[in-house]
């Protein structure tokens, strides 16, 4: 593909200007909006890419986690542990009851959540990266327009679309896992009680699907690695944490041609999917 067919929207560029305003080192690759990627925005290689080459260098500090979020939204963090102290004992007399094991421990989702519209509302500085944040899916669109228990009739709907995606699940499996997600949102918007559901349904259900296991128990999502779209069986970047100097960095698996689409992979090919990630992984 030729960088002549490509041409960033002021969204791009205003969006690559705040990646760079904020220490993302991207030389290489830029964010693109283009019926060319295979979710109509992505990143590409903007010269040749040499295979182990560090394409992209992201700041630590500049995820968003349960634990930045807090320290940048303390009255929110508050409000939330209250909350958290308030549901874990019933948890725990939940799981005993019904035989399971754990604590709210996906609670971190809700979390980050609400770590993003406060950080819209406030005009924080991730504002501008989180108002970027879009998908146009299937599940999206049940969730983001129906988040409070839609009619079964929608979640048929939105099962025969995404078994056309992934003809390889069967339909009963793919509507327990709409359900799984229906449950874990409508629980998640009771234990933060939101001013907008549909705002809250809208960021929940994208964060589900962006955010990265960080190591040590932390899960959060990443500015720039987020607009990496994901590919099964052609990931030519992977993501590494370099403790030195607090950065992640995403090194190229291969050598990538210029113009060419990068792409991550969220799972493996012998990874065994759950009902909740065959909804999205696809």
């Amino acid at each position: 593909m030729f960088l002549s067919t490509l041409t960033m929207s002021f969204a791009d560029s205003t969006f690559n200007f705040w990646c760079a305003s904020n220490g993302i080192s991207a030389p290489s690759a830029q964010v693109i909006t283009t019926p060319l990627s295979v979710a109509g925005r992505g990143v590409f290689a903007m010269k040749p890419i040499l295979h182990g080459e560090t394409v992209v260098s992201i700041p630590a500090h500049l995820a968003l986690t349960p634990l930045s979020g807090a320290s940048n939204f303390s009255l929110s963090a508050k409000k939330l542990g209250k909350s958290r102290r308030k549901l874990r004992p019933w948890y725990r007399r939940f799981t005993a009851f019904t035989e399971q094991e754990g604590d709210p421990d996906d609670l971190w989702l809700a979390e980050l959540t609400a770590y993003s519209l406060e950080a819209l509302k406030e005009g924080h500085p991730w504002a501008k990266w989180i108002s970027e944040w879009e998908r146009d899916d299937p599940v999206q669109r049940l969730l983001e327009s129906n988040p409070v228990w839609p009619y079964i009739d929608k979640v048929l709907a939105t099962a025969d679309e995404l078994q056309e995606l992934v003809p390889e699940f069967c339909h009963k499996k793919i509507q327990l896992g709409l359900h799984l997600r229906l449950e874990r949102l409508n629980r998640h918007m009771e234990f933060i009680d939101p001013d907008d559901v549909f705002a809250f349904a809208k960021i929940h259900t994208i964060l589900s699907s962006r955010v990265v296991d960080l190591g040590n128990d932390v899960t959060g999502i990443i500015p720039f690695h987020d607009m990496i779209n994901h590919s099964l069986d052609d990931p030519n970047l992977e993501l590494a944490f370099d403790f030195d100097g607090e950065v992640f960095k995403m090194q190229s698996t291969r050598d990538i041609r210029e113009g060419e689409e990068i792409f991550i992979s969220y799972t493996t090919v012998d990874e065994v999917l759950d009902e909740d990630k065959a909804i999205w992984v696809s």
